[in-house]
C-alpha cells in the first residue's frame, strides 16, 4: 500500500513537471511570433510598398540574366505593343499630315513622332548598318539619332579630312541628306524609309518638280565634295 502511494505521487511530480515545462515553451513560441508580425509592419511602414517591390521585379530580370538592356531604338519599337494601340500601318501614317520639326517640341511630342514612323524601320535595308554606326562609332543611344542630322552640310563647309574613315553608306546618305533637307521625295525604297524615319524630314517635293536651286552655296561645296569622295571609293573597291 505504502508504495503505491509513492508511485501516485511521482506520477503526478512527472505530470506537473510536464504542464510546466509546457507552458514555458508556449511563453517562449507566441511571443516570436507577435515580434515577427510586428517586424513586417515596420517594413511595410517604411515605404517600401508594393508598387516599388514591383519595381524592383521589373527591373532586375536583365541585372539576374546577364542580358544588356534593351535600347533606345528597342525600347521604341515596342512602345505600341506596351501601350496596347495597334502599330499604325503605312497607309494610316501617310493618311497623317505630318507637321514640321521644332526645337521646341517636348521630349513627349518626339517620342510621340518617333514611335508613328516606327514602320519604317523594318523596311529599311540601312538601318542595321546605320543605327551600329550611330550607336558604336558616334555613340549616340538615345531619340538625338532620329532628331539631328548626319552632318550641318547646311552650314558647316566640310573638307575631305572631314570625311576620312567614313563608312561608304554614311557617306551616301549624308549627300542624299543634303535633298532630304529640302523635302525631297526618294524614289528609291530605302532612302525614303530611312529619312522617314527623322523627325526633321517632312517629304514634299516630287523629284520632277525639284529645283536643285534651292542649294545654298555651302550645300553645293558639300554636295560636290561628297559626290567626288563617293566616287573614289567605288574605283577603288572595282
Amino acid at each position: 500500500m505504502r508504495e503505491c502511494i509513492l508511485s501516485g505521487k511521482r506520477i503526478l511530480a512527472v505530470m506537473l513537471c510536464c504542464t510546466i515545462l509546457l507552458a514555458g515553451c508556449g511563453t517562449q513560441v507566441y511571443p516570436e511570433k507577435e515580434a515577427e508580425q510586428v517586424i513586417r509592419m515596420e517594413v511595410l511602414d517604411d515605404g517600401f510598398g508594393e508598387a516599388d517591390l514591383q519595381t524592383e521585379e521589373w527591373t532586375e530580370p536583365f541585372e539576374l540574366s546577364g542580358q544588356p538592356e534593351p535600347s533606345e531604338a528597342e525600347v521604341l519599337s515596342e512602345s505600341f505593343e506596351i501601350s496596347g494601340q495597334p502599330e499604325p500601318s503605312e497607309a494610316e501614317v501617310l493618311s497623317e499630315p505630318l507637321e514640321r520639326y521644332s526645337a521646341d517640341w517636348s521630349e513627349e511630342r518626339l517620342l510621340e513622332e518617333i514611335g508613328k514612323r516606327s514602320i519604317y524601320r523594318e523596311q529599311c535595308a540601312y538601318y542595321g548598318e546605320w543605327m551600329d554606326y550611330m550607336e558604336n562609332v558616334r555613340e549616340v543611344r538615345d531619340i538625338a539619332m532620329y532628331v539631328e542630322p548626319l552632318y550641318a552640310t547646311d552650314v558647316n563647309v566640310y573638307s575631305k579630312e572631314d570625311f576620312e574613315g567614313v563608312p561608304p553608306l554614311i557617306l551616301h546618305l549624308a549627300r542624299n541628306e543634303i535633298y532630304a533637307r529640302h523635302g525631297y521625295i526618294f524614289r528609291d525604297t530605302d532612302l525614303y524609309s530611312f529619312f522617314m524615319i527623322q523627325v526633321w524630314y517632312l517629304p514634299c517635293v516630287a523629284p520632277e518638280e525639284f529645283d536643285d536651286s534651292v542649294f545654298s552655296g555651302t550645300e553645293r561645296h558639300n554636295l560636290e565634295l561628297l559626290k567626288e569622295i563617293e566616287g573614289k571609293q567605288y574605283e577603288e573597291n572595282t
